[in-house]
Parts: structure tokens; sequence; C-alpha cells
């Protein structure tokens, strides 16, 4: 078993392995993206969940990177992305526009978590040849397991809060919805990539009012319409996805491969990361065949 050095250790590599960084224009608006590895490897496209960014893969990436070619996006109203007025159905737009843009040599495949996972359900949907395989990690994609603490995108989102230092706005940092993690210095490097100085304040990058105008239609609909090999991967403690899904998706006549992650909650890649990139290596290689 590793020691708590040791795994702050590879955590900490990960976080700093170089990536590019290339900007583009969606609708009018400025979407940012990470780069990893070689373009002419197999492509792998990572979404992220709602209120978080990009940077919530650097960790996990590099793992994916030795032997492909791995984008993440931040969606607009996120991140480094710009703000919309009427986010509407924008974002499966903005995955399929990174998608194109990335120069990926063959079909991608599409990995998202929690929102980002019900929005690759719908780009796998909308746009079946565009896609390798899917992989949607602890995303409700049947409908909500906890409803007094429904996902990771409240309707109308939270206020914008400004805090005197950076240190500050850090200690402030809480995942939504809450749980324990026992890896606090990758907490710290997310909430500090989670901040932008604003005058003589920090405040959060994400847009407060982004779920006000954001496509809320029920992803259980679009599943049979996904041709590509897709896996489902969930927390064994989530609070979000229960292990009722896969009965759910068994009376729909869904097959996909269902997975729980032993004592993993919702936000997988910061408190099971290494059982999380074990699960991407593995479903990254029985798709390949």
């Amino acid at each position: 078993m590793q020691s708590r050095e040791q795994t702050d250790n590879w955590m900490t590599r990960a976080w700093h392995t170089p990536f590019a960084q290339e900007t583009l224009t969606v609708a009018d608006c400025a979407v940012n993206t990470l780069r990893w590895g070689d373009p002419a490897n197999p492509g792998v496209l990572l979404v992220h969940g709602g209120l978080a960014h990009a940077q919530w893969w650097r960790h996990i990436a590099p793992a994916a990177a030795q032997d492909h070619y791995v984008v993440a996006l931040d969606l607009s109203g996120h991140g480094d992305s710009g703000h919309r007025a009427d986010y509407g159905s924008h974002w499966v737009e903005e995955i399929m526009a990174v998608r194109e843009a990335a120069g990926f040599s063959a079909p991608p495949a599409l990995i998202g978590h929690s929102m980002g996972g019900l929005l690759s359900v719908g780009a796998a949907a909308f746009y079946p040849e565009a896609w390798r395989a899917a992989l949607i990690i602890d995303s409700p994609i049947t409908g909500f397991s906890d409803k007094n603490d429904q996902s990771d995108s409240p309707r109308g989102g939270p206020r914008r809060r400004q805090y005197p230092t950076l240190e500050k706005a850090r200690q402030r940092f809480r995942l939504l919805p809450h749980q324990p993690c026992t890896n606090p210095e990758l907490m710290q490097l997310i909430a500090e990539s989670s901040l932008k100085q604003d005058g003589e304040t920090w405040t959060w990058k994400f847009d407060p009012s982004v779920f006000e105008t954001s496509d809320r239609r029920a992803t259980a609909p679009l599943l049979k319409e996904i041709r590509c090999p897709w896996w489902i991967v969930r927390g064994e403690n989530s609070r979000v996805v229960s292990t009722k899904v896969a009965d759910e998706l068994r009376d729909l006549g869904i097959t996909a491969p269902f997975i729980t992650i032993p004592e993993a909650h919702h936000h997988l890649m910061l408190d099971q990361p290494l059982a999380l990139i074990s699960i991407i290596r593995a479903f990254l290689a029985v798709v390949a065949l």
C-alpha cells in the first residue's frame, strides 16, 4: 500500500505535467482547452462537472496521455472560458466544436463526470458517428439518487463571493454535494485553480448564474440512441448515483457495463484518483480492441 507521502508525490508530479493551452470561439464565446500527449495517438476528450473546470483532470490526464492524445475543455461559464447571457444547449455545441478543432486522428473517446457525463450522453446520442466510445462517471443518467442534494449544478447556482486574499478564498473551497476527501493537497490545487483575482479581491471563476438558462432535458430517453460502446462508473458512497441505476438500465434494455469504485464518493477523481485512472485505462484498452 502506498504511503500518504508517496500518494501526494505522484499527484503533485502529475498535476505539474506540462500541457498546451488553446482557446477557440464557439457561438461568440471563448472556450478554453488543455491538451496533453501526441495528436497522432488515439484521442480522448474530457468533460468536467457543473461548477468545476478542465483542471479537475490535471492529475488524471497525464496517465491517459502516455498513449493517448487527451483534451479537456472549460465549458462556457466555467474555468477560463467566457460567460454567456444564455447557455441553453451551447455546451454540447462546445464539446463538438472542441472535438473538431482538437485535431484528433480518428473519432475520440468521450469521458464526462457528473454534469459532464450528462452532456456526454447528449453528444454521443446526437452525434453517434463522432465518438469511439463514452465513459460516464457518476452522472444521474436515469434520475437523482438523493432528492435533497441532487447534483453539482443546482438551479440558480451559488452567489458570487469575494475574498480579501487567495488563502482565505482557498479555505472556503467546498465540494458540492458535500463529501469527505482524504487528499488535502489535491483539494488545495483544485481550489487555487478555481479562483481568479478581481481587483483587490479573489472570487470563483464560474458564472454564478450559469444554470439559470442551461438545458435540463432528461437524458434517459437518449441512452438508447448511443451507438458507440459506453460504460458507466459510480462511487460506492455517491449521493448522486445509486445502485438502483443498474436495475433501471436493465429495465430499459441497456446492458452497458456498470462499475462501482469502492470507498468513493461523487467526486471520484479527488477521493479515489488511482482507482479512477485504472478504470479509464481499462476502458480505453477495451474499446481499442
